[in-house]
């Protein structure tokens, strides 16, 4: 955005905030010419955010050289002792005090985010790029609000962007992969998955994520090696939360995926093991028993899965299966027999 253009709606948005009146949650302190960043930094190592953020904000005051990141941990601190809105419209007025600082900028930025406000957000993180083309921060808070916008090609341009500057970690890794998926690249995707794993990602959800872009590889690519390194993330996902059905559903799909179907079917009763009433798992069963010819375990299978559902629509697919499966066996039942000699 154009430097005059930002600070023209920056203005107009946020001048009435800008205001010397002191943030809510935060009380004025006696003898404030005695406060400095240690005893800020002490508070906040106690976990006293509210007197913390005020130590700050009595720095932030009378602390011209200081002031930019005073601001900065006024509101980090208003943040952890969950006054977000209060950091909020303490940022308000701190970017129009001390215009075109990208610390403040960026700070602002996130707790819009916090605020539930990403749209808003993204204009200040590019401004506070803009100002500092090299941070980083702003570029991985950016992409990782992109990409849960939907905004896949721009959140990859701002991930290569930090992965050029350097940066050599497992978020920003997993979330270009994510990105690569929502543009329709999978391959790239799942070699940045790859990469965020030898980098330490480890998180559950993660992981399975991850293996499911194993069954959007096109077929010559979905090779052993990237099998195999599916179930392991899968695997892994399942010693971290050996509860989740979910898990053994991803499971169960990527050995279907693979002709393990014996394999796959395990897995969506180990699914149903846990939650008896998944019902992907349960009709992922009863699909593989069917085209095996075994329709009466098929049928049994949803008719003790139906009455758990408790979700009329969730419940409607269930239905419908078990309607397709009893008119296969009554067609069967009717089919003419051949005339015995």
């Amino acid at each position: 955005m154009h430097s005059r253009t930002f600070h023209a709606v920056l203005l107009a948005t946020v001048l009435a905030a800008a205001c010397s009146s002191t943030p809510k949650g935060i009380r004025r302190l006696p003898r404030a010419y005695e406060i400095d960043a240690a005893s800020a930094g002490a508070a906040a190592e106690q976990g006293d955010w509210l007197l913390a953020a005020s130590r700050w904000y009595e720095i932030y005051l009378r602390d011209d050289a200081e002031a930019v990141r005073a601001g900065v941990e006024t509101a980090r601190s208003l943040v952890a002792a969950r006054q977000i809105r209060s950091a909020r419209e303490f940022l308000e007025s701190a970017i129009v005090e001390h215009r075109d600082q990208s610390e403040l900028l960026e700070a602002y930025a996130n707790v819009l985010v916090l605020s539930g406000f990403r749209r808003a957000a993204e204009p200040y993180f590019e401004r506070a790029i803009d100002l500092d083309p090299d941070r980083r921060s702003a570029m991985l808070a950016l992409a990782r609000v992109q990409v849960e916008l939907k905004h896949f090609t721009s959140a990859s341009e701002w991930l290569q962007r930090r992965l050029d500057l350097g940066a050599s970690d497992a978020e920003t890794w997993s979330l270009l992969a994510s990105a690569r998926r929502g543009q329709g690249r999978p391959l790239e995707a799942f070699a940045a998955h790859e990469k965020a794993f030898e980098l330490g990602e480890a998180r559950a959800d993660r992981l399975v994520f991850a293996a499911t872009a194993f069954l959007e590889l096109p077929g010559d690519e979905r090779t052993p090696l990237r099998a195999a390194s599916a179930e392991r993330w899968l695997r892994r996902a399942l010693e971290l939360e050996p509860r989740e059905p979910l898990h053994f559903e991803a499971l169960g799909r990527l050995r279907e995926a693979t002709g393990q179907i014996d394999a796959a079917l395990e897995c969506y009763r180990a699914a149903l093991a846990v939650a008896p009433a998944h019902v992907r798992s349960g009709l992922r069963l009863a699909e593989l028993l069917a085209g095996r010819g075994e329709r009466a375990a098929a049928s049994a299978v949803l008719e003790a899965l139906l009455p758990l559902v408790p979700d009329a629509e969730l419940a409607e697919p269930v239905r419908e299966r078990l309607r397709a499966l009893h008119a296969a066996d009554q067609a069967t039942d009717d089919a003419p027999r051949p005339r015995e000699r």
